[in-house]
């Protein structure tokens, strides 16, 4: 019985989904396609920051990227260490800072 080794070149699911997102996200612009983060939440599927520019962007599970712009660093931070996420983002972020649409990935579940 052949015995199975760990292939050292094997990419993490994150890695695969990560590389999946880039390559269907050609309706992102480059320069607005930040590394996201995946988070635990009821509409959102991953979170990404711009320290620079103080974006925060959101892609949501219908496929939709946004941007909110003007979102300090702490607040971020705040968001990323709960443990509810969709509280933090409903009461400190999504009507407080303008958010825009900035592109459309293929939906991850409908939508």
């Amino acid at each position: 019985m052949s015995q199975v080794r760990p292939n050292p070149k094997r990419r993490s699911i994150y890695q695969m989904i990560t590389a999946t997102w880039q390559n269907m996200s050609p309706s992102i612009p480059s320069d607005r396609n930040l590394d996201r983060m995946l988070v635990r939440s009821s509409s959102i599927v991953s979170v990404g920051y711009k320290q620079a520019s103080h974006t925060l962007q959101v892609e949501y599970f219908s496929g939709w990227v946004c941007e909110a712009s003007g979102v300090p660093k702490v607040l971020y931070k705040k968001l990323m260490q709960t443990d509810d996420f969709d509280a933090v983002f409903r009461d400190h972020i999504r009507f407080k800072y303008p958010m825009d649409r900035v592109g459309r990935l293929l939906p991850v579940f409908g939508g």
